[in-house]
């Protein structure tokens, strides 16, 4: 995913620093989205950079042999309509966004319940 620190600390307001945003960056712009290992610690990087609750799945349709019916992972933000970082493990892109917004623009394609 390519995005900018300013993006990143816009998004993410005051819970992210310049230094964690660079380093944000920096991740997101490394990782291979067809591994999954790598996607996950990006995600989990995330997590600790943003001083998040963890990451967490949106299970759905099913996807393939690694995600099984996970169609989504984010950051879990402790609100469902705050601001965070989500990977689609359908198209294999990151994106900011909510993961509530994302369930339901998607939860008829990807069988969200």
């Amino acid at each position: 995913m390519k995005v900018s620190v300013a993006t990143l600390k816009k998004f993410f307001g005051r819970d992210l620093s310049e230094t964690d945003a660079v380093a944000l960056r920096a991740v997101l712009a490394a990782v291979n989205v067809n591994d999954g290992r790598s996607v996950q610690s990006a995600l989990e990087t995330a997590d600790r950079l943003i001083d998040a609750h963890g990451v967490e799945a949106i299970r759905g349709k099913y996807v393939d042999r690694y995600y099984g019916d996970i169609v989504a992972e984010y950051v879990n933000v402790g609100d469902s309509y705050a601001g965070t970082l989500l990977f689609n493990a359908v198209t294999k892109k990151f994106s900011l966004t909510s993961w509530g917004d994302f369930a339901e623009k998607n939860s008829k394609r990807y069988k969200i319940e």
